[in-house]
């Protein structure tokens, strides 16, 4: 009975949903509308299954029905589908998921949906917070993602370059990821940490450089930091928004050479604040250096060194 009430129900939604106009379709309008208890329960674990699959990171599905409940459970929480607090209901649910997936498993009502609707269904996840695009190549991308991909390959194809695989774009991706990251982080820093007196000498606190989410310092960090830092005091200092030879120059590009020189000595810290030996220099020579740094210098690199050094 159960497995006859799924697979009417399947039916039922996907050609309900084929009416419509999927963009103006809401989360609520997922719930069932047949007056059969078993119906609403078994109908609404129909759309559940799909966006279990949908959001499933592996090709492998779990065959135990107990796995696979859980795994279309987890996807529901994710996209919102299941936003009860009530445990009982969410085990209910869990319960009459695996009672469904022992007579119907979950591959099976995923490839009962024809191409279309799944491209429908596809482009709604999309559009929707924590959803996500078509399956491609062992990957999961938003429509935004997917989207650029074909466009990034159209044009090398157009100009006599070799396609990107998908691996290749992810790795494109995350290193896209990695730098707006860092320049947002190198916009947050700049902006708390610098600022003018009243006599226009420029001001730059330096323990904000360096800084992980958790407060920690890291040279690692701070090398990182700064060589961006640096490069945005540089563009300041050439905007024309301060008088060539003023005040305002004088104090960003000291604050620059600051910036820079700590940035050297940081790298060639190790992490018990030891001098380590470098390509260009060894551990006792970049010592004797530190000896004859700026003060200002000091200040900033001196309380990450070994009280020894």
């Amino acid at each position: 009975m159960k497995d006859l009430l799924l697979e009417n129900y399947i039916k039922e939604v996907m050609h309900n949903l084929c009416q419509e106009d999927l963009q103006e379709i809401s989360l609520k309008d997922f719930n069932p509308k047949t007056s059969l208890e078993a119906g609403l329960q078994v109908g609404t674990l129909s759309l559940l299954a799909f966006l279990g699959v949908e959001m499933n990171k592996s090709s492998e599905l779990p065959p135990e029905p107990q796995a696979q409940a859980e795994l279309v459970i987890d996807a529901a929480k994710d996209v919102g589908l299941i936003k009860s607090r009530n445990l009982q209901q969410i085990e209910d649910t869990k319960d009459m998921l695996e009672d469904a997936f022992e007579e119907k498993p979950l591959k099976v009502v995923y490839d009962q949906i024809s191409s279309n609707k799944m491209r429908k269904l596809r482009n709604w996840l999309s559009d929707k917070e924590g959803g996500h695009e078509v399956s491609y190549d062992g990957h999961i991308l938003s429509r935004k993602d997917f989207d650029y991909f074909n466009k990034i390959n159209d044009w090398r194809v157009n100009n006599g370059y070799k396609a990107h695989t998908m691996d290749e774009y992810i790795d494109l991706l995350k290193t896209k990821e990695k730098v707006e990251k860092q320049k947002q982080r190198c916009e947050d820093v700049f902006n708390k940490a610098l600022a003018f007196d009243d006599d226009g000498m420029a001001i730059f606190d330096f323990e904000k450089v360096g800084k992980d989410d958790d407060g920690n310092f890291s040279s690692r960090q701070f090398v990182e930091d700064a060589s961006d830092l640096s490069l945005k005091i540089f563009e300041l200092e050439q905007s024309g928004a301060f008088d060539e030879g003023s005040q305002e120059i004088r104090s960003l590009y000291k604050i620059r050479q600051t910036m820079d020189s700590s940035s050297s000595f940081l790298s060639m810290i190790d992490e018990d604040g030891n001098w380590k030996d470098g390509d260009i220099m060894t551990a006792d020579e970049i010592a004797r250096y530190y000896k004859n740094a700026d003060p200002e210098v000091k200040k900033v690199v001196g309380p990450h060194l070994n009280n020894d050094q």
